[in-house]
């Protein structure tokens, strides 16, 4: 009589998961992606204080490097994360995602960066990596937030390696000084809290 065993299961690959208390900046000239990043942020468990969904007027854009690296400066690289619409277009001019990437990296920037783009085959995505992004995500990602996270994780964790356990982004970085915080919530050009 022949035994007969059944192989246990094999777990399914587990994607690595973001930390909690991360800052974005997320930056879209369109009202339904600028949504997406509000339910992004929120199943994030974002740093709401501070985490922004810029894009719906051109000066939110024109200062957004300077607005990544004020509070780069008083978090730490590791504790901010940027998702970048590829195209942003406004009456007074255009930017690309690729450029403002570019202009962080050269002003030392060393977080993740992400273009997000309807543009998103392996040729669109090799001109955003060597631009200096960590990768890209499509306008309609399968699998919804849950997904969308997933991927956000595994680049976080291909730049900066495993989390020690218990740690968070409120753990690894110093905390904002006040003084910069005001500074930024009472810049010239309006920044949308994600807390609004």
């Amino acid at each position: 009589i022949a035994a007969v065993t059944s192989a246990a299961p094999q777990e399914a690959e587990v994607a690595p998961t973001l930390p909690e208390g991360l800052t974005f900046v997320c930056c879209d000239d369109d009202d339904i992606p600028r949504l997406i990043h509000e339910m992004l942020l929120m199943h994030a468990e974002a740093n709401e204080q501070y985490s922004v969904i810029l894009g719906e007027v051109y000066e939110e854009v024109a200062g957004l490097v300077e607005h990544v690296l004020s509070m780069t400066a008083e978090a730490g690289d590791r504790s901010v994360m940027c998702i970048l619409d590829q195209n942003l277009d406004y009456d007074r001019g255009s930017f690309k995602g690729t450029e403002l990437v570019r202009e962080l990296r050269q002003r030392g920037f060393c977080g993740v960066v992400v273009i997000q783009s309807a543009n998103d085959e392996l040729e669109d995505e090799r001109a955003y990596l060597a631009a200096g992004a960590d990768g890209c995500i499509g306008k309609a990602v399968k699998g919804g937030v849950p997904q969308l996270l997933g991927k956000l994780g595994q680049l976080w964790h291909a730049r900066f390696g495993p989390l020690p356990a218990q740690a968070s982004a409120a753990t690894m970085e110093a905390p904002i000084r006040p003084d910069i915080a005001m500074l930024w919530h009472e810049s010239a050009w309006p920044a949308h809290n994600v807390r609004q």
